[in-house]
C-alpha cells in the first residue's frame, strides 16, 4: 500500500512561509535601523568637525566640537548606551600626523556609539554593537591670512 502525499507541500508551505516572511522583515528592519544610527553618527561627526574648524583654535575647537556633537546627538535621538557617544577630536596634517591648529591642517572627529541591538528594531535580539563614524574637515587656509 502506498501513502498518498498529495497536499503535503501546500501544508508545509503554509506553515513555513509566515516564519520566513517574519524573519525577512526582522532582518530588513534591523538593517534599516542600523543604517539610520550610522547616518546619525556620520552627520554628528561632520557637524562637529565643521564647528571645530570655525572655532578660534586648539582647546576651543575641541570643546566646540564636543558641544556640537553632544547637542546634535540629543537632537537626533541617537540610541547610545553606556554614557552616550564618545567623541575624539584631533588636528592632523595631510599624512594624519597630529599637529597644531593652523590654517591648512585638518580637524578629524571620530564619533563612536554603542547601541543595543534590541534598540535597533527587534526587542528579542540580545547584545550590543559599536558604530563608529568619522569626518575630516580642512581648516580654512585664508582664515588668518596666508598659510
Amino acid at each position: 500500500m502506498v501513502a498518498d502525499d498529495s497536499g503535503m507541500m501546500t501544508t508545509e508551505l503554509v506553515l513555513i512561509a509566515p516564519l520566513l516572511i517574519v524573519s525577512f522583515v526582522a532582518v530588513m528592519l534591523l538593517a534599516g535601523r542600523s543604517a539610520d544610527a550610522q547616518l546619525h553618527l556620520q552627520t554628528t561627526a561632520q557637524r562637529a568637525a565643521r564647528a571645530a574648524t570655525l572655532a578660534g583654535g586648539g582647546s576651543s575647537a575641541i570643546s566646540e566640537a564636543n558641544r556640537v556633537a553632544s547637542s546634535n546627538l540629543d537632537a537626533l535621538g541617537a540610541p547610545c548606551v553606556g554614557g552616550g557617544a564618545r567623541v575624539v577630536v584631533e588636528v592632523v596634517d595631510v599624512a594624519g600626523v597630529p599637529v597644531d591648529f593652523a590654517p591648512g591642517n585638518y580637524v578629524h572627529v571620530e564619533v563612536a556609539c554603542t547601541v543595543r541591538l534590541s534598540d535597533l528594531g527587534m526587542s528579542a535580539i540580545p547584545g550590543e554593537m559599536e558604530i563608529r563614524r568619522d569626518a575630516l574637515e580642512l581648516i580654512d587656509v585664508y582664515r588668518s591670512g596666508t598659510p
